[in-house]
C-alpha cells in the first residue's frame, strides 16, 4: 500500500527527501515507482508528496528512512531527474561568504532553527 502524507509530515518524519521533476505527460511511471516501492521496501520505509521547487513547475518528493533505500530507488528510475534548483535564476549566489546564509535569514525576518522574528 502506498503511502503518501504531507509535505511537514514527511519532512520531519523521514530522515532522507528527494526532490523529482514530474515530467509532463502520462504519469505511468509515479505508478511504476509506487508499485516498485511497495515491493521492494514496503510500508513504512517511504512516502512521497507533492512539492515546490526553483528547479522546474512540478516537483515531487520521495521519503525515505535510509541512504541504501534511496539510492536503490535512484538506481531503479535512471530517468528521473533531480529537482535541482541551486542555479535557478532569482537565487542569488552566496559563494565565498560564510555568513550568507545568517544574512539571508536576518533580511527575511527568520531567526536561529526558522524561527520568525
Amino acid at each position: 500500500m502506498s503511502r503518501r502524507t504531507y509535505f511537514r509530515a514527511d519532512d520531519l518524519a523521514f530522515p532522507i527527501r528527494l526532490k523529482f521533476v514530474v515530467p509532463w505527460g502520462p504519469l505511468q511511471w509515479a505508478n511504476d515507482a509506487r508499485d516498485w516501492l511497495d515491493t521492494e521496501l514496503g510500508p513504512n520505509r517511504w512516502a512521497w508528496s507533492e512539492v515546490r521547487s526553483s528547479a522546474c513547475v512540478r516537483a515531487r518528493a520521495y521519503y525515505f528512512r535510509s541512504l541504501a533505500d534511496a539510492q536503490r530507488f535512484m538506481d531503479a528510475f535512471p530517468q528521473l531527474k533531480l529537482a535541482d534548483g541551486v542555479d535557478a535564476r532569482g537565487r542569488g549566489s552566496r559563494r565565498g561568504s560564510y555568513d550568507a546564509g545568517l544574512t539571508e535569514f536576518a533580511r527575511v525576518g527568520v531567526g536561529p532553527r526558522g524561527s520568525l522574528v
